[in-house]
């Protein structure tokens, strides 16, 4: 499957019931820089209105990250479970590059 279509059911935060899931696998030939082509990829996803998901590893910056995802309601939920000496889903997903 090229694109791959999803439909979610029931309550959901997303304005729309449906949504779209790209993958983008493998090396570029042409031997460009890796990270900057995926961080380009993210502003791309965000302009678009989408998002890249979470389960590979991110390259916004941490001003770009939390203004994806709600950091208000994670810090909260983070307190709420006494979770604030773990590191940050930003910490535990970000490439480590020094992008700021």
């Amino acid at each position: 499957q090229f694109l791959s279509p999803h439909y979610l059911h029931g309550a959901s935060c997303f304005p729309r019931p449906d949504f779209i899931n790209v993958g983008v696998y493998g090396v570029p030939k042409s031997g460009e820089d890796i990270p900057a082509m995926t961080h380009a990829l993210e502003l791309a996803a965000n302009a678009l209105g989408g998002r890249k998901m979470l389960y590979a590893l991110n390259y916004y910056s941490e001003e770009e990250f939390w203004a994806v995802y709600d950091r208000e309601r994670y810090d909260a939920l983070r307190c709420a479970y006494g979770a604030e000496s773990h590191p940050s889903l930003y910490q535990r997903t970000n490439s480590g590059s020094s992008r700021s």
